[in-house]
């Protein structure tokens, strides 16, 4: 399921999405899909997140990106836990909907973010991910 977007990255910072596994039981990355949903809800973009047999064990926190070089020039991930996508499309800084999706089109989880979410009292969103604060609570919620 869906945990964080960098929307907005500072000046050397990089577009990334995080996912985990809340199951119970690993997951093959290769049988997960990331799509783009358009105005139309049709996807504009569908990918899988690996094309090779990679094991997403529960609890555990994965990051996919386009650019795992400059990912990991300004943060530290988990090499092990880092899936770069190619010709992933850059993150709409105001609102998108996103879906993670099983190889057979069974959605995971699904979001619409809007930048609206952001803290009100920061005085600027560059460089501050949008971060779900509980895997139990709604993916859509404002509030999570």
């Amino acid at each position: 399921m869906f945990t964080e977007f960098m929307l907005d990255p500072d000046q050397n910072g990089i577009e990334y999405i995080e996912i985990t596994n809340n199951g119970s039981y690993p997951v093959n990355a290769k049988d997960l899909f990331i799509g783009l949903l358009n105005n139309q809800n049709s996807f504009s973009y569908l990918q899988p997140i690996s094309h090779t047999d990679i094991a997403i064990y529960p609890d555990t926190y994965w990051v996919l990106t386009g650019n795992e070089i400059k990912l990991q020039s300004k943060h530290q991930p988990n090499p092990r836990q880092l899936l770069a996508i190619k010709n992933l499309p850059a993150l709409n800084n105001q609102s998108a909907h996103w879906q993670l999706l099983y190889k057979d089109g069974s959605v995971i989880d699904k979001i619409i973010y809007d930048s609206k979410w952001h803290f009100r009292l920061h005085t600027t969103t560059k460089g501050i991910a949008l971060e779900r604060i509980s895997l139990n609570e709604a993916t859509q919620s404002p509030h999570n």
